[in-house]
């Protein structure tokens, strides 16, 4: 019996208080079956119930067998046994017992208070996490096996403390901080059930820079918050550290820790669940309450925060706040709360503000220039001097000419972020930017700081490689960035705000999103590094983990965006490309998928620039003549098209709809007559292209058919299986037979099939082809008979017969002139004496505003024009045009498709060039790109 004692004994820890606990689990490898078998029998227990008992005290008694040993008193162990009421839960569970209780199972009260004594140190509490409050009464001994003051605040003292590792399960190292409220009045007491009851809310979406409470507790009359330790201190001491800490060793390090810590305020300003709408205020942001863990600033202290429904406006009367991040309306510098004001969550956005401004003087000068600044800072008032950032209800002269000061010593992202503070320090509080614009705008700051040297080691590495690969994943990332840049421009500008920049503006500064963006920008930046320094960079392989990682960078933005950059990217990669250089693409790696697009893409191009130059086209796209013979002809017409049938093999002939392209005299003269042959051979072979069915909507052109009889070649074009329930409308048909009000088709699908067609024309002009013919006869659909038009779906473009290369050298026929042809035709074109006329991109993009305006409109243009005393084909019909059918798009289409329309129609594509932007690029820019911004 002694040694056991003695066992159990050696098992007691000290806490911080000097008061000793048994370690939960600690009693398990002394107190085993075999050992209360032998304590047992030393009692005289009858060796028939020694079994029994002792797996019953093993199984459910354990620790009160523990304290019967430490007092000598291990025979009484049956009396207690006795009292589980053959319940299956341990009757160790029941501990503490009462002194009542103990009395009336054993009658003495010298083991009464022995018992009551030892029992505490066998129940020190286990702490799980959770922020539901316990209540522990002054004997619990807490197992703190630390316990280190590090602060004192307005409601409390705060610790650094160690729990005892098998007494907590939430963090493996045991480090915490424990924020201890004293309550000794009423005051003190509604101050922790405050703070208590804004981390509970807080807690409901965890959000990674806010603290989070992992217990919370009464003991005895001291109420306590318990939270991980932030082993980096707070943003105070950092400010005012001579040295830097090596999580923040470069400025990119405290932008990004800046950054997440905006979009943390941010989450606490808007809260919404599904079940759950709320909008709060910190009320108290200081660097003493940003804590520092990990390279990461985490927001604490909400003792003074509110909230409250989204419903209700932010106005909230001003607490008992002291310090110099106030904003100006917490109240006059001289009247010290003699009477009321009133404060919103702008108030928190000052606070940040001057938080932003201490740190690029940290990031500038160090802690020495935070400690000038302060000084500089200094306002004097009758009775008072004071430290703020403003001077009561006026600015701080101090303050604009440090900022000033600070815009001269600064990097690009500091000067930014300067421009950002002053914003934020905006005397008045209804100018103030928002918390979700302030996030946004450090969003950006952080990932063009991050991109920058991104960009400047992929042009030093593609300098010194001969691997396409390494050009195009340059491009490629070039287009990522890009594309944030060109976002950043517009949620900065409000009037260009849109629903998709709405959502892409909310979706990046999710923290999930930065921090995985900002991950991957860091990776890219350390394998740039580690290919810069190898001597010889002659493999492929070398530039995978790169085209990963710009898979990852796009993937994060939304698709419509996603493909802006793709855009971008091919037209970038091809604008100069050669054919040496397009060998090269089209030569790269096989193992890399994100290339496939881009091979395909320089194999349509080599094919081009080929025929430009007369060169041999490549073997496997010359084989697309059909002979005479192989021909069969279908009496109807399909969308104006005639329908043949296709084949040596009579029972498997392959169904086509057949475009011509016709030529007025035959014999033609032998160089056109070849120059026709190799454009109509040409552009059957473009348009073989699986790539291109995809990426212009077109049909699978595969074979052409010369009909001399007809003056005419044909282009046999793929169809999808048909039926009989399946129409072959063109968008003319549908639009002059539908054209009442119930059946025009959603905004939605009208938006589609408008960025379909921009979308292909794009297309084709990106591979120097002009498509010469475009026009509402020539979209079609395919559908089931009796379909509404909101299941139309997509079109299909077709009347490739005129197209061309869009070179200065290839050959012309003009376009068609005809009574259908001629509304879709620029006037500019048109009016052009015949001997100098050439057709460009911007004809084409004319033709494309005119179905742009038929589709808004949902109506011919004949239909809308017939009245009118103009003629089609001249200036004075696209200027009526102008003035009085695109205008009324606003109502309907909203003022982006407006606006698309008034650029392709009124050819705006010449004010780009300070951008060193083509046609093209500003076409993508002010076409492609504005109208993926509709939808509905």
């Amino acid at each position: 019996m002694a040694e056991l004692k003695l066992k159990i004994e050696r098992l007691r820890q000290k806490n911080w208080d000097y008061k000793r606990f048994i370690p939960h689990h600690a009693l398990d490898s002394i107190l085993t079956p075999e050992q209360i078998r032998i304590t047992m029998k030393e009692n005289g227990v009858e060796a028939t119930s020694l079994d029994e008992m002792a797996n019953t005290i093993w199984n459910k008694a354990r620790k009160i067998f523990g304290i019967l040993a430490l007092i000598d008193e291990t025979k009484l162990i049956a009396k207690f046994l006795k009292e589980d009421g053959y319940l299956e839960s341990e009757i160790d569970a029941r501990l503490p017992f009462d002194s009542c209780y103990l009395e009336r199972l054993v009658g003495n009260e010298d083991f009464v208070r022995k018992f009551c004594e030892k029992q505490w140190e066998f129940i020190a509490p286990i702490f799980s996490g959770g922020i539901l409050p316990r209540l522990l009464t002054k004997e619990v001994i807490l197992p703190f096996i630390e316990n280190e003051p590090i602060g004192r605040g307005g409601f409390g003292d705060v610790s650094r403390i160690r729990i005892h590792p098998a007494h907590q399960t939430i963090n493996s190292g045991g480090l915490f901080a424990r924020k201890e409220f004293y309550v000794s009045d009423d005051a003190e007491h509604l101050s922790y059930d405050q703070e208590l009851h804004n981390l509970s809310i807080l807690q409901s979406f965890k959000h990674p820079n806010i603290l989070e409470v992992k217990a919370a507790y009464t003991h005895g009359t001291k109420h306590n918050l318990i939270f991980n330790y932030a082993t980096g201190g707070d943003l105070d001491a950092l400010l005012r550290s001579a040295q830097r800490p090596q999580s923040f060793e470069r400025d990119e390090d405290l932008l990004i820790a800046l950054t997440e810590l905006s979009i943390g305020i941010g989450a606490v300003h808007t809260i919404e669940r599904a079940d759950l709408k709320l909008i709060g205020c910190h009320h108290d942001l200081r660097p003493q309450n940003v804590l520092i863990h990990e390279g990461t600033f985490l927001l604490g202290d909400f003792g003074l925060s509110k909230f409250k429904r989204a419903s209700r406006l932010s106005k909230t009367k001003a607490g008992p706040v002291d310090g110099e991040y106030n904003a100006p309306e917490y109240g006059d510098l001289d009247t010290k709360g003699s009477r009321d004001y009133y404060v919103h969550r702008s108030s928190d956005i000052w606070s940040f503000g001057c938080i932003i401004a201490e740190l690029i003087t940290y990031m500038a000068m160090g802690a020495s220039g935070v400690e000038n600044f302060y000084r500089k800072r200094k306002f004097d008032v009758p009775g008072w001097s004071f430290y703020s950032f403003h001077n009561g209800d006026t600015p701080s002269k101090a303050l604009q000419e440090w900022l000033s000061e600070l815009e001269l010593l600064g990097s690009m992202a500091q000067r930014e972020l300067l421009s950002l503070v002053r914003k934020m320090l905006a005397i008045q509080q209804e100018i103030r930017p928002k918390a979700d614009q302030v996030a946004a705008s450090l969003v950006f700051i952080c990932l063009e700081a991050l991109a920058t040297p991104i960009h400047n080691s992929f042009m030093k590495v593609s300098d010194s490689s001969t691997w396409m690969e390494s050009s195009i994943e340059c491009a490629r990332f070039q287009s990522w960035k890009a594309a944030i840049s060109d976002l950043k421009h517009d949620v900065e500008c409000i009037e260009a705000r849109s629903p998709l920049v709405s959502r892409t503006c909310n979706e990046i500064i999710k923290i999930e999103w930065f921090r995985s963006a900002t991950t991957i920008l860091r990776t890219m930046n350390a394998e740039l590094s580690m290919i810069d320094a190898l001597p010889e960079k002659n493999s492929h392989y070398i530039f995978e983990p790169m085209s990963r990682l710009n898979d990852q960078l796009l993937h994060l933005l939304p698709a419509d965006i996603r493909q802006r950059a793709d855009l971008r990217a091919e037209s970038s990669i091809f604008q100069s490309a050669n054919l040496t250089m397009l060998a090269k693409i089209r030569n790269a790696s096989d193992k890399n998928p994100s290339l496939s697009r881009i091979k395909e893409l320089a194999a349509i191009k080599e094919f081009t620039i080929l025929f430009q130059k007369s060169l041999p086209f490549p073997k496997d796209r010359s084989n697309l003549k059909v002979r005479s013979d192989e021909v069969e002809w279908d009496i109807d017409l399909y969308a104006g098209r005639e329908m043949a049938f296709v084949g040596s093999d009579i029972k498997h002939k392959r169904q086509a709809l057949v475009e011509w392209r016709k030529y007025d005299k035959f014999p033609l003269e032998k160089v056109l007559q070849e120059e026709l042959y190799n454009r109509i051979e040409a552009i059957a072979n473009l348009l073989n292209s699986e790539l291109l069915m995809t990426r212009c909507r077109t049909l699978r052109c595969f074979g052409f058919y010369h009909k001399p009889r007809k003056l005419s070649f044909g282009l046999l074009f793929a169809i999808p299986d048909i039926d009989s329930a399946t129409e072959v409308k063109t968008l003319k048909e549908i639009l002059a037979a539908d054209s009442t009000q119930s059946k025009i088709p959603f905004l939605g699908q009208r938006f589609a099939i408008s960025q379909s067609l921009c979308q292909s024309i794009y297309g084709f002009h990106q591979l120097d082809w002009l498509h010469k013919d475009l026009a509402s006869t020539n979209v079609i659909f395919f559908s089931k008979t009796g379909a509404s038009n909101a299941q139309i779906g997509l079109p299909y473009l077709m009347g490739f017969g005129n197209s061309r290369q869009g070179t200065q050298q290839a050959y012309t026929g003009g376009t068609r002139t005809d009574f259908q042809s001629i509304d879709y035709q620029d006037p500019s074109y048109l009016e052009t004496p015949q001997h100098s006329r050439r057709f460009l991109e911007l004809n084409d993009y004319y033709s494309l505003g005119i179905v742009l305006l038929e589709i808004g409109l949902w109506k011919p243009l004949r239909a809308v024009c017939q009245d009118w005393k103009t003629q089609p084909g001249t200036t004075a019909f696209r200027d009526q045009i102008l003035k009085d059918q695109v205008p009324v798009l606003g109502a309907t289409m909203g003022k982006i498709y407006q606006d698309v329309v008034q650029t392709c129609l009124s050819g705006d594509f010449n004010n780009f060039r300070a951008d060193s932007l083509s046609p093209l690029q500003q076409f993508h820019k002010k076409v492609v790109s504005r109208l993926l911004e509709c939808n509905a």
